[in-house]
């Protein structure tokens, strides 16, 4: 099975639909409020672990890591200047 090769001007014009497209505007405010909900309903998760027996921390788990995980992944595409230029 042979695949063929990518040449330059067929990312060139890739980056230029994807660019028309709107995909790498920048949503500060839009990332900025998602990143304080994650936050919130995490700390939120995090307090109710506390009161929970065992059983019902543990069903919740999945849950709270999720929301860990998604604060995580805004944090990192900030260190990448991806959704704000400061």
């Amino acid at each position: 099975m042979e695949f063929p090769l990518i040449q330059a001007s067929d990312l060139r014009n890739l980056r230029q639909e994807l660019t028309a497209a709107g995909l790498f505007e920048r949503r500060q405010g839009l990332t900025t409020l998602k990143l304080a909900f994650f936050l919130t309903v995490a700390f939120a998760l995090l307090a109710l672990h506390m009161v929970l027996p065992l059983w019902g921390t543990v069903l919740v788990l999945p849950v709270t890591a999720f929301f860990f995980c998604a604060t995580a992944m805004i944090g990192h595409e900030g260190g990448h200047r991806s959704f704000s230029t400061s």
